[in-house]
């Protein structure tokens, strides 16, 4: 089990910038790095579904992992936005995770100001476990 995801900044910024892009759309992406926790590629992801829910195009989800595996990166979590709500997971993203993977959200809102907001969570056999997101140099 992940205990910490360390994100350096630049990815950090790269997947923010995704998410703000993406407005009023949900967005969603992989993180790729190594098994400690460490972040070392962002791979936005194409957004299938409509505006207020999130799928994966599956060609590119699988590009995107092929891409991690040669690099010798695995797959840490999937992340997703949530405009305009709230940095936790919806049933509907319960359903569908994929426990070997940490689940990470970002809460992207745009009044007064542009803000986010990122959490992360690990699906364990009793229950949900939220993993601390650091950002910055590691």
């Amino acid at each position: 089990m992940i205990t910490r995801l360390l994100i350096p900044a630049p990815l950090y910024d790269q997947m923010i910038a995704h998410a703000t892009r993406g407005l009023p759309r949900e967005v969603v992406g992989l993180l790729g790095g190594s098994l400690d926790g460490q972040v070392a590629r962002v791979c936005p992801l194409r957004n299938i579904a409509g505006s207020k829910a999130f799928f994966a195009d599956p060609y590119a989800q699988y590009q995107a992992e092929r891409a991690l595996r040669d690099s010798n990166l695995v797959t840490l979590a999937i992340y997703h936005s949530h405009p305009e709500g709230s940095a936790t997971l919806s049933p509907d993203d319960l359903a569908f995770a994929r426990p070997h993977l940490l689940q990470l959200v970002i809460a992207v809102r745009q009044m007064p100001f542009l803000t986010s907001e990122t959490r992360a969570y690990q699906i364990v056999n009793t229950g949900l476990v939220e993993v601390p997101v650091l950002v910055g140099e590691h």
